[in-house]
C-alpha cells in the first residue's frame, strides 16, 4: 500500500491510498481509510487441507 496525492482542482489535492489485489491496483480517499492491516505470514498447519 502507498499514500499518494493527486490534484483535484486548482487548489485542493486529493490523498489516496493505493493498493493492489491481483493485477488491479486501486485507490480510496485516504479520509475514508480507518486502519490499514497488513497480511501477516501464513503457517501452515500440517496433516491439513489446503
Amino acid at each position: 500500500m502507498s499514500e499518494s496525492t493527486i490534484q483535484k482542482q486548482e487548489s485542493e489535492l486529493l490523498q489516496l491510498v493505493t493498493f493492489g489485489i491481483g493485477e488491479e491496483e486501486f485507490g480510496i480517499d485516504i479520509l475514508k481509510v480507518q486502519e490499514i492491516i497488513r497480511t501477516m505470514a501464513i503457517t501452515k498447519v500440517p496433516n491439513s487441507p489446503p
